[in-house]
């Protein structure tokens, strides 16, 4: 990369899990609040961090090797870290509903009659697959008017899927996206993806 290449400005972060290195804000970091282990989707939580890819084997990966414990520099009690499947599809479903409300305040989103006017494609897909309402909680149906939002949405819609669809009450189909670590391990550099 070259010195003025904006893409050598954006701040890189390894999985705890695989170790692939990838843009910071396609990780889920997760802090240690004295008392276990929590999502902080949106990086303010004080501390130290531990970063981890936004798919289920990236999670259960870290879980397995210890990546906690090595990354809080601390003993973590296995009941911190036995929820934190549910908690993530929690955390970014709570995420995607409120980041869609203050875009729709700001402009970032519209809203749209059917779901197939819905954009990301990741978005809709997850509205098609819950059926509207996921964990209880209704799932907007809007189209995104900016990249920023739009790149946002898609990446919580992915999180979404791939945390709560298999505890949302036996969805039988569950969207199928390649994870960002999976991605690179495959020699794709994260903006090949799209």
């Amino acid at each position: 990369m070259k010195k003025n290449d904006p893409a050598s400005t954006v701040p890189m972060r390894g999985c705890a899990a695989c170790r692939a290195r990838l843009p910071i804000a396609e990780l889920v970091r997760f802090a240690h609040d004295g008392e276990g282990v929590v999502v902080d989707l949106d990086r303010r939580l004080g501390g130290r961090g531990v970063n981890v890819g936004p798919a289920r084997r990236c999670l259960q990966q870290a879980i397995k090797r210890g990546a906690f414990q090595r990354g809080f520099r601390r003993p973590v009690p296995a009941e911190s870290v036995r929820g934190l499947n549910d908690a993530l599809g929690r955390a970014f479903l709570d995420r995607l509903v409120s980041f869609i409300e203050s875009s729709r305040r700001s402009g970032g989103v519209v809203d749209v009659e059917g779901v197939d006017q819905v954009e990301p494609e990741e978005l809709r897909t997850t509205l098609e697959a819950s059926g509207g309402t996921l964990l209880g909680v209704p799932l907007p149906q809007v189209r995104a008017t900016t990249a920023r939002a739009s790149t946002r949405i898609a990446w919580l819609a992915r999180g979404v899927s791939e945390f709560t669809f298999d505890t949302a009450g036996g969805m039988e189909r569950r969207p199928e996206a390649l994870a960002p670590c999976a991605i690179v391990r495959e020699g794709r550099t994260p903006s090949e993806r799209e």
